[in-house]
């Protein structure tokens, strides 16, 4: 319960939409993507990371500029094929991957995408066979001509979960295709059924910035510092980006990180909230949805004070969902806030009762 508390607050609205532009704005950089592509993409193992950045489709500036200020492009990043619905994509785009030692020359399509939570009604997994399906499918209207399904592209769908628990910090999942001859001569062919490759990458935000990972480093830390809302300032990050990774720091890279750092400080004021909540749900027997008036009042005055979650969803989160329970407690927010504008209990308060009163006709 005090993770869907935790999570409910990370999700509300206009921090969830700020959230997903800054991790665009990041993911859209060339540096940024060609250490994950790095570790990922089977393709581009012997290649370094200057050489992948320089194959990233990009909208390239006139004026000379050195590659941190190239942007991928992702305008387009909507399908939509009759019958199997809407899908968009955080980033996708075709890599054309040139020959390199036994490698042939080839065409890849490359889907990221970052996510807040991994606590979901499904599994990530299950989502990224959904994306590279349909990247397939929709190949059918560009790559593969009539029965020449030879020309499939291989496609990557990467998951970032770079806000995990501590226990799956460092994990990295791969999915593909694999061949079991449970009898005769196998395929020699391997690219014919090497179609599919799904990563899933955890880091957590409780991993110490300073300490590297012990495997995988270059991808899982630069991920964990750049998406993982740890709450460190700007000039730590960036001093390491730069003087162990060898990032280049564009105006655009340095104002994604920036807002990242700023939302990371909005997110530790929220889960301090949430932590309050699960203290109270561990303390007590009856825990929170069976807790007494007291502490769910205590607990929509601190969520109201501190996140910009409208007052229907708080009283969700404290779990009153009676109309009559609901009633009651949005009346004594009014009164309490009528007797001393500007006080709650005796004690200064930001909720405001114009706010409460806006907002009790959808919520009764």
């Amino acid at each position: 319960t005090a993770t869907v508390i935790n999570q409910s607050i990370i999700n509300n609205d206009s921090k969830s939409v700020k959230l997903d532009e800054t991790c665009k704005v990041l993911l859209s950089d060339t540096q940024i993507l060609a250490h994950i592509l790095k570790y990922v993409v089977d393709e581009l193992r012997d290649f370094t990371i200057e050489e992948i950045q320089e194959i990233i489709p990009a909208n390239i500036n006139h004026e000379p500029v050195f590659p941190g200020n190239r942007v991928v492009k992702t305008s387009n990043n909507e399908s939509i094929i009759p019958g199997e619905g809407l899908l968009r994509f955080d980033v996708h785009f075709e890599l054309d991957v040139p020959k390199r030692n036994k490698q042939k020359a080839c065409k890849l399509q490359i889907n990221i995408e970052a996510q807040n939570s991994i606590y979901n009604n499904y599994k990530i997994v299950t989502r990224g066979i959904a994306y590279t399906s349909r990247l397939i499918s929709q190949q059918f209207k560009t790559v593969i001509d009539g029965d020449n399904y030879q020309k499939m592209q291989k496609t990557y769908s990467i998951w970032l979960m770079p806000q995990a628990p501590l226990k799956y910090d460092g994990t990295i999942r791969i999915y593909s295709l694999q061949e079991k001859v449970e009898s005769g001569i196998p395929l020699k062919e391997k690219e014919a059924y090497d179609k599919i490759k799904i990563a899933t990458i955890y880091t957590s935000s409780k991993h110490e910035i300073s300490q590297k990972y012990e495997q995988n480093d270059e991808l899982l830390r630069v991920v964990m510092l750049l998406f993982g809302m740890s709450g460190r300032s700007v000039q730590e990050i960036r001093g390491i980006l730069e003087k162990e990774y060898g990032f280049k720091m564009s105006d655009k890279l340095k104002k994604g990180v920036e807002n990242m750092c700023n939302l990371a400080q909005g997110l530790i004021i929220e889960n301090r909230a949430a932590g309050r909540m699960e203290g109270i749900l561990v303390g007590k027997k009856e825990g929170l949805l069976e807790g007494r008036a007291e502490e769910k009042y205590e607990i929509l005055i601190n969520l109201l004070e501190q996140t910009d979650i409208s007052l229907k969803k708080i009283m969700k989160i404290v779990g009153l969902v009676k109309k009559e329970d609901v009633k009651e407690m949005t009346d004594r927010l009014i009164e309490d806030l009528t007797l001393k504008e500007g006080y709650i209990n005796g004690k200064p308060t930001t909720i405001t009762i114009e706010r409460i009163v806006s907002e009790k006709d959808e919520v009764v």
